[in-house]
């Protein structure tokens, strides 16, 4: 081989690493820029995962209280259909007879006796 074919040989190799060099910059960047982006990414979906389960706790205790609400309004709807209005003791429940003697009494007269029945 001649000088001259080795020069030129030479200059060609030299030019090819010269791009390949550009070319792993131009990659590097690219990887870095990828990688804030990833960062970025994760520390948002970490914020949407908190705000996620902040709201399912929300949720949660919203449910509860809907459903003490339903058992309770149940419970004092029940109350409230038992009294008689005018009458202070609105379950109907009197005090008024619960010395007297009930042993042999039916339980009829005993609605009766408590002015659940006239």
């Amino acid at each position: 081989m001649a000088y001259d074919e080795l020069a030129s040989d030479y200059k060609k190799l030299s030019d090819k690493n010269t791009d390949i060099c550009k070319q792993l910059e131009e990659q590097k960047s690219i990887t870095h820029q990828l990688e804030e982006e990833r960062s970025g990414h994760l520390a948002k979906k970490i914020e949407l995962n908190n705000e996620v389960n902040l709201l399912n706790s929300q949720f949660i205790h919203v449910m509860k209280q809907v459903k003490m609400m339903t058992t309770g309004t149940e419970v004092l709807d029940e109350i409230l259909e038992g009294q008689i209005k005018g009458k202070p003791n609105g379950i109907r429940f009197s005090f008024k007879h619960i010395n007297q003697n009930q042993q042999n009494r039916s339980f009829a007269q005993t609605l009766v006796d408590y002015g659940m029945l006239k």
